[in-house]
């Protein structure tokens, strides 16, 4: 089984998400011209095969998201989740404060994966910097569970990854949403000698 971090570890992720996400929600909120509240990081070892109940998808299916594969310093998938509609929601008002009518089901997605694209590049980007990694991230697309959920590593430890995640609010919008890092098996040891780097910089 993967070893769980140890506390400092999983402050140091978690700050890390923390001003990834607050950076992306700034944007956020000058597009809405809304307040984007933003939830406190949780940072686990989790097994593949149970990231979906984790993520909260098997008490609600309808949930939509937007996901964003990355290798390099460390190999993993960026996730942004909605809870039902609440995606389309967001999306849609963004959209019918330059469009008059209502929008259709493909500008709807567009405008996700665009949203995607921001919230999680922006993420992506502050927390590898944070921890002077480098990072190869794929195009955004639709939130596929099942490919997700299929890919795990093989050998005695296979299916565990660390997930990091943080929670978010638009509350003018009554749309909720959460960022998740789910890192792959091998990247543990390179996120703990990331961070101890971080930490030996930081004279902590």
């Amino acid at each position: 089984m993967l070893e769980p971090l140890d506390e400092l570890e999983r402050d140091i992720a978690g700050e890390l998400i923390n001003v990834g996400v607050g950076l992306a929600a700034d944007g956020l909120s000058q597009m809405l011209d809304e307040e984007v509240v933003l939830a406190t990081p949780s940072v686990e070892c989790v097994r593949w095969s149970g990231l979906a109940d984790r993520m909260g998808l098997a008490e609600d299916p309808l949930q939509r998201g937007v996901q964003q594969r990355f290798q390099g310093g460390l190999d993993g998938d960026a996730l942004l989740l909605f809870p039902e509609d609440q995606g389309e929601r967001l999306v849609a008002g963004m959209l019918r404060s330059k469009l008059s009518g209502d929008c259709s089901a493909e500008m709807i997605d567009e405008a996700l994966l665009e949203v995607g694209n921001v919230i999680l590049g922006a993420t992506l980007s502050s927390f590898c910097d944070g921890l002077s990694l480098e990072l190869e991230a794929g195009l955004p697309q639709q939130l596929a569970w099942r490919e997700l959920l299929g890919r795990s590593a093989e050998g005695a430890e296979a299916g565990y990854l660390i997930l990091i995640s943080l929670g978010f609010e638009v509350p003018g919008r009554e749309v909720k949403g959460t960022v998740s890092f789910a890192l792959d098996l091998e990247s543990g040891d390179r996120l703990r000698a990331a961070i101890a780097r971080h930490v030996e910089s930081l004279g902590i």
